[in-house]
């Protein structure tokens, strides 16, 4: 152990003397303070991108959101021109109806005003129309059922169309609400997509006919397309139904589903038909892009649609971009600067002078404190009265300490030699006397133990005993708890037996009378069964005169035909009195039946309440036993219950001896086993001393030998 210690202490002096491991403290110093500066200025760095990124980012909103709103009061214009013209359309035509009734209407009239209004057209309709009810307009329908103007522009010429499905919404819709109505977009016959408004003509307070005007939204897309920035991506009307009414990016998604594509989409549009203003950022096939989106209402109707703009968000920060690059290259310049301004300030004020006081100290380690060149170059330092000046200051007091330390030490060395040796032989002399105590006093804690450890046995048994005695005292409470139970269940079961025997009283009571009236029905049903085979002869007797009376009506000719009538319908009245004696017979022999077969059914019950009167007397009997039983069983339980508790009083009186007992034991155990301990490390003690002298003596030599590498 000081062998090694001496090997680290030699080893740190070898490493300190060759400079191996140690690094310039300026240049750490600067190091650590260009780490600091990075961190700062990378924090700062990062602070004003975000800032900016945002500030670019709402500036280009704010700024995209208002070409927004222009783009979307533009094409609130178109539809407004769309519905400017229908509903002019419509009030000449409600207005001529008025005037003329439907035997003067001409429906060339009509024509050229629906001609001539379509005339005043930009491109952007490519349909207009006047459609009526059957027979309304004119009364003239013919085979047709109805009339119908539909106009079309094709190749940038009007002309006459066929008349359209009636069935659409466009039609029916507004026919049956009364509203001016749009459709969402839709594949015309003549080759375009159009949405249609639709307004209804009204006559005497009833909608009977629509004028509507077709609205081409490819010619729409492209007119928004032109008025686009350069930086937009593209520009998207979406109707409340969900459906793309305009995309300039790619014109074969009009009419197709737009919620589908991504569900925020819905949830914007949503909000925005209801009148607010949204931005969202959603992922599309090209990256994140920014929705922003105004409301749109189309004029004359309820419908609101969605406008929106699209744009994708790295249009938006590219500003952003650029400015964090180059705030990134001025905080890289201003690090390095700093750093070589900070490197030549620490390297003249704070690494030379920390150099050679390592050299100093490098000299100290190697024994040397005698006066040396490196103490002389660091006086300089001493004028600055800084944290340098007072460690030169500092070292150099200890060194001169250092050398009166080591020369009181040298001296102290010798003595403590001389010293160390007497101790030495003194102890070896107290060591032997002690081992004699210690082999005494070790036999006597031997047999304190020993009679310890059998009074616990003991007293364990006794203890066990004891729980023996308490389980069974626990056990007789729990049986005389259950007989106290059992008692309660039979007075219980007693009193339902009494219950049910008088239950059983009555019904073998009832049994009796019901047998006794279904005997007295039988002899009623025999009764009525002599009466009706009395009313048989009587009407076999009356069938026989009628028969004799329609002979001789017979023979009295002309004469007799009045009784011969009278004859016949007494034969009939005898006959039908037969048939419902025969029925009654019947239902005589079923009664009879009935009855016979409840006589025998209550004998049945008779004899089983009979044998439940039995059953119940019986169990009354067991019950009786049962009660007789419960009360032997009490009071053989009361006597253990005395047993068990005398039983425990001299098991509780046995066990306070016998822990008395143990406990002395213990305490003449645990005294010896403290002497024996006492003795022991009494023993243990003067061995250490003994080793200790040993090792001071050695230590001496040593220390000796190591004030003497010292150079003074």
């Amino acid at each position: 152990m000081k062998v090694s210690a001496q090997r680290l202490q030699t080893g740190k002096a070898q490493k300190i003397k060759n400079g191996g491991g140690i690094k310039s403290l300026g240049t750490r110093l600067v190091a650590y303070i260009v780490v600091a500066l990075v961190v700062i200025l990378s924090a700062k760095l990062v602070y004003d991108g975000i800032s900016y990124y945002n500030h670019e980012l709402r500036l280009s909103s704010t700024v995209r959101l208002q070409e927004v709103r222009k783009l979307s009061s533009q094409s609130q214009e178109v539809f407004g021109e769309a519905n400017t013209m229908v509903r002019g359309l419509q009030m000449a035509t409600d207005l001529y109806m008025k005037k003329n009734p439907a035997e003067n209407r001409d429906r060339k009239y009509l024509e050229e005003l629906v001609f001539n209004t379509f005339e005043v057209d930009d491109n952007l309709v490519s349909g207009l129309g006047a459609f009526f009810e059957p027979n309304v307009f004119d009364g003239k329908d013919g085979e047709l059922g109805r009339y119908g103007i539909n106009l079309t522009k094709k190749d940038g010429k009007v002309e006459a169309s066929g008349l359209p499905d009636f069935s659409g919404s466009w039609y029916a819709g507004v026919i049956s609400s009364g509203k001016a109505s749009i459709t969402d977009p839709y594949q015309t016959s003549y080759g375009t997509t159009a949405t249609t408004l639709s307004y209804p003509i009204n006559f005497n307070g009833k909608t009977i006919g629509v004028c509507t005007v077709d609205i081409d939204l490819k010619a729409i897309a492209n007119n928004l397309e032109k008025q686009m920035s350069a930086d937009m991506s593209h520009i998207e009307i979406i109707s409340n139904t969900g459906k793309y009414v305009i995309n300039s990016e790619d014109l074969a998604l009009i009419g197709k589903d737009a919620f589908g594509v991504n569900p925020k989409i819905k949830e914007i549009a949503e909000k925005t038909s209801k009148g607010s203003e949204q931005t969202a950022e959603i992922k599309i096939d090209k990256g994140n892009a920014l929705f922003m989106t105004t409301p749109l209402p189309i004029a004359g109707t309820d419908e609101v649609w969605t406008y929106t703009i699209v744009d994708l968000k790295d249009n938006f920060v590219d500003g952003a971009k650029e400015m964090v690059k180059l705030t990134i290259i001025i905080n890289i310049l201003v690090i390095i600067l700093i750093s070589f301004i900070i490197y030549f300030i620490i390297k003249k004020m704070v690494s030379k002078p920390l150099t050679l006081l390592a050299g100093g100290l490098r000299k100290y380690a190697e024994y040397d404190f005698s006066k040396h060149e490196e103490r002389q170059q660091l006086l300089p330092y001493l004028k600055y009265k800084d944290e340098i000046s007072e460690i030169v200051s500092s070292a150099s007091s200890m060194a001169e300490n250092v050398k009166t330390l080591i020369s009181t030490i040298s001296n102290d060395a010798q003595n403590l030699a001389a010293t160390s040796e007497e101790l030495t032989a003194t102890s070896q002399s107290t060591l032997d006397s002690s081992n004699e105590v210690s082999s005494a006093v070790n036999n006597i804690a031997e047999g304190a133990t020993s009679q310890a450890h059998d009074t616990t046995d003991a007293a364990q048994n006794i203890q066990d005993i004891q729980a023996v005695v308490e389980n069974t005292a626990k056990m007789v409470t729990e049986l005389n708890d259950a007989v106290e139970t059992i008692n309660v269940k039979k007075e219980n079961g007693q009193e339902s037996l009494k219950q049910l025997m008088q239950i059983t009283d009555k019904a073998n009571q009832a049994a009796q009378d019901m047998t006794v009236v279904l005997v007295e029905a039988n002899k009623s049903a025999d009764k009525i069964t002599s009466a009706s085979e009395m009313i048989q002869s009587i009407s076999d007797q009356t069938n026989l005169l009628a028969l004799n009376a329609a002979i001789e009506a017979a023979r009295a000719g002309e004469a007799g035909k009045g009784f011969a009538v009278v004859a016949e319908e007494i034969r009939k009245l005898a006959e039908q009195t037969a048939g419902f004696t025969e029925e009654i017979k019947s239902v005589i022999v079923e009664l009879k039946s009935g009855t016979q077969g409840a006589v025998d059914t209550m004998t049945e019950v008779g004899k089983t309440v009979e044998q439940q009167v039995q059953s119940a007397d019986d169990t009354q009997d067991n019950f009786n036993q049962i009660a007789q039983a419960v009360e032997i069983s009490e009071e053989i339980i009361e006597k253990i219950t005395s047993s068990s508790k005398n039983i425990q009083d001299g098991t509780n009186k046995i066990v306070g001896v016998v822990e008395n007992l143990s406990a002395i034991a213990e305490e003449n155990a645990a005294t010896t086993e403290q002497a024996s301990a006492s003795v022991t490390s009494q023993t243990q003690s003067i061995n250490d001393i003994l080793s200790a002298s040993e090792n001071l003596a050695h230590l001496a030599m040593e220390l000796q030998e190591q004030i003497a590498k010292f150079r003074l």
